[in-house]
C-alpha cells in the first residue's frame, strides 16, 4: 500500500514536507545576495463586486467580502516590520463586470496597496479546458488563470500569493526568504486536492511565466489523465484517502499548477528550454502550519463515507498534529470549529 500520507506530494508520490524555516535560514544566512523587494500579492477577478461577499454558485460556504483582508492588524504590522510591499492584480478595467469603485481605490491606496493591471483574464486555452473548467462546480472557469501573472512580477525577488480568505496568524516572511534564497516554488495540499489555490510562494520569472502560457496553450484536459500535452501521460497528484487521485477543482489552475511544476511530462521540459529554463524546483510545505482549512471536517466525511475508498485508505489519512500549545501561522476558512481551536 501507499505509505502514511504527509500532506506532501510530487510525481503522484507521498514525500516528506520541506521546511520552511530551514529554507528560510538559508537564506538568511545569504543575505548579502539577496536586497531586492518582496511582496504579498492579492488577486481579484472583477467579475463580482470587490465589497460584497462571495457566494457564487461554485464556493461551498460564503467567502467574506475580499476588502476585510486587508483589515487584519497582523498584516499591516508584518508588512510595517519586514518592508514587504502588497500588490492586488485586477484585469483592466474594460475586462472586469464590476470595476473598483473610486471610493475602494482609495482606501486601498491609503492602507499602501499597489494595484496592478492586468492585461487578460485567461490565455489561449483549448476547447477541452474550457469545457471542463467551466463544468467543474469547484472552480470559477478559466478566469481562475489569471493567477498566473504572478510569475510576471519580475521586479520582485520573490512573492507571496493569498487568497482572500486567509487570517495571518504568524510571521510569513519565513516562505519568502525561502522561494528568493533557492527559487523554490512553494505550495501545500488541500484536504480534498493535491494542490491548493491558496497560497503561493515564488520567485517570478518572466521565461517560466512564458513557458506555462504556451504549455497551457497546448494541453488539453482529459478527465481520467488530468492536464496532458502528452496523450496518455496522467498527471494526478495524491489525495487523503484516495492515494493518487484526480482530486477536487482539478480541472482549474491548481491541476494545470500541478502538472506543471510536480508531475511535467517532455513538452513541458522542452518549453522551458527554449525559453532559457533548463530545470524549476518545486516543494510542498506543511499545511498544518501554513494553509490550516477544515481538516477535522475531511477527518469526518473521510471515516464514515465507505464509498470509493481504496484498501488501504487509512494509511492515507491524514491529521494535522499541531500539540497543545501550536497554532497554525495560516488559517484558510474559518468556521465555529476553527474559531474554537484558535480560542484554546
Amino acid at each position: 500500500g501507499w505509505p502514511t500520507y504527509t500532506g506532501c506530494s510530487c510525481q503522484s508520490k507521498v514525500l516528506p514536507c520541506a521546511d520552511v524555516d530551514v529554507c528560510a535560514r538559508f537564506g538568511t544566512a545569504n543575505s548579502s545576495e539577496i536586497t531586492g523587494r518582496r511582496a504579498l500579492v492579492t488577486i481579484h477577478d472583477l467579475q463580482i463586486p470587490f465589497d460584497v461577499v462571495d457566494d457564487r454558485q461554485f464556493r461551498r460556504y460564503i467567502r467574506p467580502a475580499h476588502h476585510l483582508f486587508y483589515e487584519q492588524e497582523g498584516l499591516r504590522i508584518m508588512r510595517q516590520h519586514h518592508g514587504l510591499e502588497h500588490v492586488l492584480l485586477v484585469p483592466h478595467s474594460h475586462l472586469a463586470k464590476y470595476p473598483l469603485k473610486d471610493e475602494i481605490r482609495d482606501e486601498l491606496v491609503k492602507k499602501d496597496v499597489r494595484i496592478l493591471e492586468v492585461p487578460w483574464l485567461y490565455p489561449s486555452l483549448k476547447e477541452s479546458v474550457v469545457k471542463e473548467t467551466n463544468a467543474d462546480p469547484q472552480t470559477f472557469g478559466p478566469p481562475e488563470f489569471i493567477r498566473l501573472h504572478l510569475w510576471n512580477l519580475t521586479e520582485y525577488e520573490a512573492v507571496l500569493y493569498l487568497d482572500h480568505d486567509m487570517l495571518l496568524l504568524a510571521d510569513v516572511l519565513p516562505l519568502l526568504q525561502c522561494s528568493a534564497a533557492t527559487g523554490l516554488y512553494v505550495t501545500t495540499s488541500g484536504n480534498m486536492s493535491p494542490l491548493n489555490m491558496g497560497l503561493h510562494a515564488l520567485r517570478p520569472d518572466a521565461r517560466v511565466f512564458a513557458a506555462m502560457v504556451e504549455v497551457l496553450s497546448e494541453s488539453e484536459y482529459v478527465p481520467e489523465l488530468g492536464f496532458t500535452a502528452t496523450p496518455g501521460h496522467r498527471t494526478w497528484g495524491v489525495v487523503d484517502g484516495f492515494g493518487p487521485f484526480r482530486g477536487a477543482a482539478h480541472a482549474g489552475l491548481q491541476g494545470f499548477l500541478y502538472y506543471f511544476f510536480y508531475a511535467p511530462d517532455r513538452v513541458v521540459q522542452a518549453t522551458l528550454a527554449e525559453h532559457g529554463v533548463y530545470a524549476t524546483y518545486a516543494a510542498q510545505v506543511d499545511r498544518c502550519q501554513w494553509n490550516y482549512s477544515k481538516d477535522h471536517l475531511m477527518y469526518k466525511y473521510l471515516t464514515e463515507d465507505n464509498a470509493s475508498r481504496p484498501a488501504d485508505w487509512e494509511s492515507m489519512l491524514f491529521r494535522c498534529r499541531l500539540g497543545s500549545l501550536s497554532h497554525p501561522r495560516i488559517v484558510h476558512k474559518l468556521d465555529e470549529a476553527m474559531q474554537k481551536l484558535l480560542l484554546h
